[in-house]
């Protein structure tokens, strides 16, 4: 893990620097520019990037937050392995999501198939008792209709 130096300045800024910091965040970045401090009597300080009427011009020189170092061979080679890990759990997890997909549609098509065999069967059922049917069949033929009925509601 990349640790950064910490400074061992206060965090809590005098109250003229924060709207300099403001002023310095909207400049380009690497650019040196001007900025003006205008005061009026009884009001705070302004700062702005136009000259104004009794302002004060500040020079102000590129800010620069943190200087990060190069990394080190042995930072380096723990990114890699870490980039290197992250692609492969990735390639896992596409491969997991393709699987997926693919026993979904296989379920989808047995579903889709088993629809139609079902209807299929059932009309042919209902073909047989127009053509008529003895006693003994009746049973047979209604518990096959149940059958195909609860088929019909599972899968279509």
């Amino acid at each position: 893990m990349l640790q950064l130096p910490v400074t061992q300045r206060s965090l809590v800024l005098p109250a003229l620097l924060v709207p300099m910091a403001v002023l310095l965040a909207a400049t380009l970045p690497g650019s040196a520019g001007a900025a003006y401090r205008c005061e009026a009597p009884g009001e705070s300080p302004r700062f702005s990037q136009f000259p104004c009427g009794s302002g004060v011009r500040l020079d102000l020189e590129p800010a620069q937050a943190v200087t990060i170092p190069p990394l080190s061979d042995a930072e380096r080679a723990r990114l890699e392995t870490l980039e290197a890990n992250r692609r492969r759990e990735q390639a896992a997890a596409a491969r997991e999501r393709r699987r997926a997909a693919a026993a979904a549609a296989d379920r989808r098509r047995e579903a889709a198939r088993r629809c139609d065999a079902a209807r299929v069967d059932l009309e042919a059922l209902e073909r047989q008792r127009r053509k008529g049917y003895t006693l003994s069949e009746s049973r047979r033929l209604d518990r096959r209709e149940a059958d195909l009925a609860d088929e019909i509601a599972r899968y279509c």
